[in-house]
């Protein structure tokens, strides 16, 4: 378990990133260095199937 999360370290590494390309005469947004990640999709499930799920029927 890491404390301080693996997303403030995402922000360090931008944060970093991005003054690095600054000082380099770059225009680079702070949230154009930020990784992002896909978020999943998820199917929709129906009632019954989530409370069969849930008891294991």
């Amino acid at each position: 378990m890491n404390p301080i999360g693996d997303e403030r370290r995402d922000w360090h590494s931008a944060q970093i990133t991005s003054a690095i390309y600054r000082s380099q005469g770059a225009k680079v947004e702070f949230d154009d260095c930020l990784l992002k990640f896909k978020e999943e999709k998820k199917e929709p499930v129906s009632m019954f199937t989530a409370l069969s799920n849930l008891f294991g029927k």
